[in-house]
């Protein structure tokens, strides 16, 4: 289970020794990243006269590109530190669509590195190459003094701490510890030639916004993100297997790896020979692996956080995304004999455990309601809607959300469920323990704690609209 007091940190956003936090802006979610030289040691050996040339060149390109102003990325990287032939980097997420970007935006620079030296000069193939790792954690600021071991009380309690080190007239130094950093050094020895590897939150936080990712055309994280292997890592988890995830935009064997690179690489080897089941190798088994550990609340309030972020001054643009509230869309589903799709909501769920219900989706920028229930119901019950374009609601709600500590609306709309064969064979059991077709006329028989509030409301409404789209089938019914 997550720790108490890292949960009450994002809830709260605030220490219980309120005397030694440095300023408060520097708290909030940040994205970390290594880029890592790959065989730098044999490089040296092989060239003892020109390596100091091609490491100030992967230095520069990487702290001068990093914050290209052209890939729609609002947050900016800082240097974090060097370490040998390594270069951290951090970033304060200011933009809550950067988290999504950041794949691409590291990717392509790890790559454009690779190029760079190609064009510095023929070297024997594979001499030196790159690999990076791109993490996420929420940290609180701290200025540690000389007091106490804070950096093994921050990982006993599960915390991630930001340490301010030293600062002169023209910037400040900057440290970050903690369990979640410890995290992406752990991760980054599985990263490979070439290859970018990403924390498994990061990955969640993705996935958790999958639809809005796909939306906004950035990439399709169930194509591009695979989990290509399990480990154990030491301090992580306690011991239980890690996913190590890749990013890729092609996934094309013919250019991802060497010809031998397998027999070098135990987790390109279980890729090629299909060791990974197929559905342990898809981004949707995280959504397993958080709920086996009980970690989801732990990612439930990386993700409130993130939806809580209000773009600072002078970051969005023109083609920036609205800052939207959290909204949830439910569509009650009803057949064209009259029946209505529920599922009864999983018992570790912390709203509304074990609860019937008819489904939900969430409010997206730029995304109308209709697209928005149509892309949620299809994941989540296979299911095919025909819904209006622009729906009029049935109805509406509210209901506390504990992670976010607040109240959240909802909107009730009418669909018709086309392929209820489908969805009754092929619903998404992580998300529903089970469905069925709800007989209307059993109304007045339920149990109504056993149902979410305004569930009888919201199937007479939705009654009197198929009874005017189905005056025939009404009749016969009397």
């Amino acid at each position: 289970m997550v720790g108490t007091n890292y949960i009450d940190r994002i809830k709260n956003k605030q220490t219980k020794t309120p005397e030694k936090r440095v300023e408060d802006n520097l708290s909030g979610l940040y994205l970390f990243c290594s880029f890592d030289l790959v065989n730098s040691t044999a490089f040296k050996t092989l060239f003892p006269t020109i390596w100091p040339t091609y490491i100030n060149k992967f230095y520069e390109l990487i702290t001068k590109n990093i914050n290209d102003e052209t890939d729609k990325f609002h947050s900016e990287f800082k240097i974090w530190k060097f370490v040998g032939d390594e270069v951290l980097l951090y970033c304060k997420i200011v933009y809550e669509e950067d988290v999504y970007r950041a794949p691409v935006k590291v990717l392509a620079l790890l790559r454009d590195c690779l190029i760079s030296f190609d064009k510095m000069g023929k070297l024997p193939i594979d001499t030196i190459s790159l690999k990076a790792t791109l993490w996420i954690a929420y940290s609180d600021s701290y200025d540690l003094g000389k007091e106490g071991d804070e950096q093994s009380d921050a990982k006993r309690r599960e915390i991630n701490l930001i340490t301010k080190l030293e600062s002169n007239n023209s910037y400040n130094l900057i440290d970050f510890l903690g369990p979640d950093i410890d995290t992406g050094f752990r991760i980054a020895s599985f990263a490979g030639r070439s290859k970018l590897v990403i924390s498994a939150d990061l990955a969640y936080l993705i996935f958790l916004n999958r639809i809005q990712v796909r939306k906004k055309n950035i990439y399709k994280p169930e194509k591009n993100l695979k989990i290509v292997s399990y480990q154990a890592l030491k301090g992580v988890w306690n011991g239980r297997k890690y996913p190590i995830i890749w990013f890729d935009d092609t996934w094309d064997e013919h250019s991802m790896y060497r010809y031998d690179e397998e027999y070098n690489s135990e987790i390109i080897h279980k890729i090629k020979a299909g060791i990974l089941t197929q559905h342990q190798h898809k981004l949707k088994w995280i959504e397993k692996i958080y709920q086996d550990l009980g970690r989801t609340e732990k990612i439930q309030l990386l993700n409130a956080a993130l939806k809580a972020i209000i773009p600072t001054k002078g970051t969005t643009s023109g083609s920036a995304t609205p800052k939207l509230s959290e909204v949830h869309c439910v569509a009650v589903c009803m057949t064209k004999d009259g029946k209505i799709l529920i599922a009864k909501r999983l018992n570790s769920k912390s709203t509304y455990p074990n609860i019937w219900e008819f489904g939900c989706s969430q409010a997206l920028p730029d995304t109308s309601f209709k697209e928005v229930i149509e892309l949620s119901y299809k994941e989540d019950f296979k299911a095919k809607l025909l819904i209006e374009n622009d729906p009029i609601p049935i109805g509406s709600y509210t209901f506390f959300k504990k992670s976010i500590n607040s109240n959240v609306p909802g909107i009730i709309f009418y669909a018709e469920l086309l392929n209820k064969t489908t969805v009754l064979k092929n619903y998404n059991k992580r998300k529903h323990s089970v469905i069925k077709l709800f007989d209307p006329k059993d109304l007045s028989k339920i149990d109504e704690k056993n149902y979410v509030p305004k569930f009888k409301e919201s199937v007479l409404n939705a009654v009197e609209i198929w009874k005017r789209k189905y005056p025939k089938k009404n009749k016969n019914d009397q």
